[in-house]
């Protein structure tokens, strides 16, 4: 999991798209566009979403759960997301974009393009 998420710290969608199924028709849900019917269209969609940000932090809680039953896994955990804007400037008084789960919380409505979440 973690190596997934350093993945998405490079803001590349083409990094992180070893990790996710290429099959034409797999569904990928998101809070940009929410539903994307395949790894080509949200990347499509996530990948200038992702450019655009200085940086990307996501934090894995100590909560981190999952199973393999024969073909099938599960994974899940709480994951803290910090994003900072390309341009920011890093002495604002709000600080970055936050999930709000830290003491830099922004609220996330003050934003002008939907920010991604990994689940």
């Amino acid at each position: 999991m973690r190596e997934a998420l350093d993945a998405w710290e490079t803001r590349s969608v083409a990094t992180v798209a070893p990790y996710y199924a290429q099959v034409p028709g797999r569904l990928f849900f998101d809070s940009g566009s929410l539903k994307y019917t395949s790894w080509d269209a949200y990347a499509a969609d996530a990948g200038p979403a992702f450019a655009s940000f200085k940086s990307a932090t996501f934090t894995l809680g100590d909560d981190t759960q999952g199973e393999q039953l024969g073909d099938m896994a599960w994974r899940a955990t709480t994951l803290r997301s910090l994003f900072t804007l390309a341009g920011w400037d890093d002495s604002s008084p709000y600080g970055p974009l936050d999930d709000g789960l830290g003491p830099s919380a922004r609220p996330l409505g003050d934003r002008s393009r939907p920010l991604l979440r990994t689940y």
